[in-house]
Order: structure tokens, then sequence, then C-alpha cells
């Protein structure tokens, strides 16, 4: 029936679908179309529609903004029965735009940057769609540049001219709905060019790297003066400026980073000459993927007798895994006079052996079946969980024992 939704607003849904395949004798009269808010349990509201074959369409007015919303479709024969295929759809109507920025400061103390500073509204709205800020530069009419950030505070440094006059216009983002705010703008112009442009800095590396952050390392430039250091990073949606004030370091931590992301990291030296900050060219880009973090231990993990000689475990789906894959790391054990000895080793490495949540959304749980054990022995289980790129294992947590039952004693 190809049941799609075409056009929303903040209080309507357009649907759309084609008049299902029927037989010969059998003619749709109608449709019953029923709707209701996904996180209420209030009862669906429902409609009848008519029939406009080959293709029907039906805007649902009056809904809430922001909300989603569950659609049930039904075709009705012409003789008012029910029938096959019911259709489900669940959509979310638009938000509310999102209110401007309560400020926009803009300033150009070097003829090679210009810096934006936002203060972000305080006005709430009844949407918590998460929020950016797009920031245009523009020369005239001309778009020189355009950036898309969570960060309230971001430099333009390439593309510039000394003493030109430019533009820059900051719009609030919902994230994932592009709808935007009405624009802030401000006019700023480059300063001068000046013989006080510091040197860049020297061999920047990562010389540490973790889960959500990053430590850099470089070289003092080898000539001038040096009073501060700008550090540039992006993943490639958000970019992050801050400014390092003391003068003699060498390494920076950056932090608040996603992990196993990849980020690009320029460095920029600062030199303050009368009041004025001169911003050397940035250093060249180096790449560097933030790590896999520790996988989160399991909630639980049961045992179960299924035969005389098997065992099930059963091991919770880890829903809280941030990337890569999750994979188990499991072992089973039999007490034979106060030692744990092992039946079963299932400790994969990075990239080898997995045990890997098969049907995970259909079952929340990954059940392993053991096989041949030798009854009439207390049995428990460790698992873990690993991620299967790094290698890295969570905290292992023990089952209860199990005693397996013999023959004859288990049914």
């Amino acid at each position: 029936m190809n049941f799609v939704a075409t056009e929303r607003t903040q209080n309507s849904i357009k649907l759309s679908w084609n008049a299902p395949v029927m037989s010969e004798s059998t003619t749709i009269g109608g449709y019953s179309l029923s709707y209701k808010e996904t996180d209420t349990t209030s009862p669906p509201v429902e409609r009848m529609v008519p029939n406009t074959s080959p293709s029907v369409s039906w805007t649902v007015i009056g809904l809430n903004d922001c909300t989603k919303y569950e659609f049930i479709l039904t075709a009705k024969s012409s003789d008012e029965v029910y029938c096959d295929p019911l259709k489900s759809l669940k959509v979310m109507t638009m938000p509310e735009p999102p209110t401007p920025v309560a400020k926009l400061s803009v300033s150009s103390a070097d003829s090679n940057q210009i810096l934006v500073e936002i203060t972000p509204s305080d006005v709430s709205t009844r949407c918590s769609l998460p929020i950016a800020y797009r920031i245009m530069l523009l020369q005239g009419s001309k778009e020189i540049n355009q950036i898309q950030t969570q960060m309230t505070r971001y430099a333009f440094t390439s593309g510039l001219q000394p003493n030109i006059q430019y533009t820059v216009t900051v719009k609030t983002v919902h994230m994932g709905e592009d709808l935007t705010s009405s624009a802030k703008t401000v006019d700023v112009q480059t300063a001068a060019a000046s013989s006080n442009r510091p040197q860049p800095p020297n061999n920047l590396n990562a010389s540490d790297v973790m889960a959500d952050a990053i430590r850099i390392s470089w070289s003092k430039p080898t000539s001038g003066a040096v009073s501060a250091y700008n550090v540039f990073y992006t993943d490639g949606n958000e970019t992050g400026l801050v400014k390092i004030k003391e003068s003699t370091t060498t390494s920076f931590l950056i932090t608040a980073l996603r992990p196993c992301t990849e980020y690009s990291i320029t460095l920029q030296t600062v030199a303050t000459v009368q009041e004025i900050d001169y911003l050397s060219e940035k250093t060249g880009v180096i790449k560097v993927k933030t790590a896999n973090p520790v996988p989160s231990t399991p909630s639980s993990i049961t045992l179960t007798q299924i035969s005389e000689t098997a065992i099930n475990i059963k091991i919770p789906f880890d829903a809280a895994s941030k990337c890569g894959s999750v994979v188990y790391a499991l072992a089973l054990f039999r007490r034979v006079n106060g030692r744990a000895v092992t039946v079963l080793n299932k400790y994969p490495t990075a990239g080898g052996n997995k045990l890997t949540k098969l049907n995970q959304l259909l079952d929340p749980y990954t059940s392993v079946a053991v096989n041949d054990l030798e009854p009439g022995y207390i049995y428990y289980a460790n698992v873990a969980n690993q991620d299967s790129e790094s290698g890295k294992r969570g905290d292992l947590v023990q089952s209860a024992d199990l005693f397996l039952l013999p023959d004859g004693l288990f049914t």
C-alpha cells in the first residue's frame, strides 16, 4: 500500500497511500484511519477515508507540534468488511522554529581572523530537539564561508583580506529538522596587515588518545614572540576553538570529545602586541581518532538447565554500547572438589572469534547453549562485554551456581 507521510506542519500531517491489490470479487469501499500520540494511553481517534483509487491522500489536522503520532490504516471492502493489509506508520509533527540567539559578538583584531561569539537564547521551547548554530561569513552578497556547529565560539581564519568589511549572520537550527530561526547579523572589518604576525608552532602530534579526550603536543616556533595558542578541532560536523593562554606550554588536553570519532586538529600561535592579538598561519592538519570506550557491565547472567547434559546461558543485550560492535567474553566453569574447571572459554580477540548479539531487535537477550556437559556437578559462568575493535573488556559478571541434575532427575 506504500503508506507514507508526504507533508508535515506543526499541526498537521498529510498521508498518502496506494490502493491495495484485492481479489476480483472484492471492491475497496474506503479506509479506516486511526491515530494517537505514541507516548499516551488515551484511545485513538478514528476517521473514515473515502476511496479515490488508485491513490489516496488524507490530511490529519488539529495535532500538537513536535509530537510523534502512530497512524494505523485498514482497508474496508464495499460490504463494510475490514480486510488486510493493515499498515502502521509513526510520524512526528514539525516543531516550532527555534528562538534566535540572544547576542552575537564579532571582532577582528588581526587581518586573517574574525572571531564569532554567541550568547544562546534562554527562551525555552516545548520541543527539546538538539540545537546548533549556522554561521555564515559574507563579503557583500558573496558567501565566503559557512559552518554549522554546537559550539558558541568560532573563528574564521581563511579567505580573509586586510581592511575589508564582512558580514556575519547566525541562525539557530533544530538539528535533524533543519528548521532555522531568524538571523542575527553583525558587520565587521578586518584589521590592516601587520608585520607583527608570529611564526606557527612546529611538530604538532597526538601524544595520548582516549575515548573522550586527545592530548596534543608541539614545539615552539623557531622565532618570534608567543603569547598564547589557538587550538582548532573538528569532526566534520562540529568545530571547536580553544585559546591556550599559557605561552610556555607545549601540550594541551582537548576534552569532551566523542568516542571512536576522527578529529582534524590544527594549531596557531598568538602574539599580543599593544593589546592586539596577531595570529600565525595554522599548522598542518593532523587526523586523530578517539579510542573506543570500555564497554559497560552486563546487568546479569542466567543459567538454565535444558537437558541432562546441556545448559542455556542467557545474557542481556547491551543497549548502551557507544560505538563499534560489542561482543561477549564468556566462560563456563564446573566446580570440582573446591576448584573451578574451565568447560567453555570464548574470550574473543579484536577481529577474531565473536559471540555476537543475534536477533537483538527481536529479543533483548542473547542465549548460548552449551552441550555435552557432565551432570551431577555445579556450574557457573562469567561474562563481560568486549569491544570488537580494540579488545577492551568491561567488568566481569558472575552467574549464580546451577546444579546440573543427572539423568532421571531432570524433567
